[in-house]
């Protein structure tokens, strides 16, 4: 889960000793069953968490490791947090504090603007073909930020691809079968005659190449 403990207790952005940090949030109990291990759940859960956390405009991700949970602190340094100290933390616990910096509002303000330059023109180089679906998970209509995939069909059974786009308001940018972009319109389960079938958050790790 999120916490954000700004003016409390919680506040992990206070004694950074190799971090000047503002905006953050922490990342706390990520926890998968024993039957589940080893399956890169907790690693794709702080993965969506971090969309979350960049959706509502957070700039840092702080977490406390303890220091012989070798399996949740290399999770956390395979997901691009630092080392920053060793603390006492809740009640006498020590605790490694792991920072990450969350680069990813900036690529998707990015991402955005090229692609309402795009509404209406046949160039596909922004189309997310990139995307494999097999390989993405699918989720719901409130987890969707930008990057996403937002999948929708008409009566003839067509299906259509959006781009979820950054911006004061959620709104996805709609490709034709053909892949050329063709509007920009507010997220939603329907459009015109188009209803949402499916909402696919891409991880990190999904392949580039495939023609899907």
């Amino acid at each position: 889960m999120l916490v954000d403990g700004a003016g409390t207790d919680e506040d992990l952005s206070q004694g950074l000793e190799r971090f000047e940090v503002s905006n953050s949030v922490n990342l706390k109990l990520v926890m998968v069953r024993r039957a589940y291990q080893g399956l890169k759940y907790q690693r794709n859960m702080a993965w969506v968490l971090e969309k979350i956390a960049v959706s509502r405009g957070y700039e840092y991700f702080i977490a406390t490791v303890a220091p012989h949970n070798h399996y949740s602190r290399d999770n956390c340094i395979a997901s691009g947090f630092q080392y920053d100290h060793t603390a006492v933390k809740y009640g006498g616990a020590t605790r490694d504090v792991l920072v990450k910096k969350l680069a990813a509002g900036e690529k998707a303000q990015e991402l955005t603007a090229k692609a309402k330059t795009l509404e209406g023109s046949k160039d596909q180089d922004v189309v997310r073909n990139c995307i494999d679906l097999e390989t993405c998970y699918q989720t719901d209509l409130s987890l969707a930020t930008f990057g996403d995939v937002l999948e929708y069909a008409d009566e003839a059974g067509e299906h259509y691809y959006g781009l979820c786009l950054q911006g004061d308001e959620k709104e996805v940018l709609i490709f034709d079968p053909e892949k050329k972009c063709q509007m920009i319109k507010p997220v939603s389960e329907e459009i015109g005659s188009l209803k949402l079938v499916g909402v696919w958050m891409c991880p990190p790790e999904a392949k580039r190449e495939s023609d899907r």
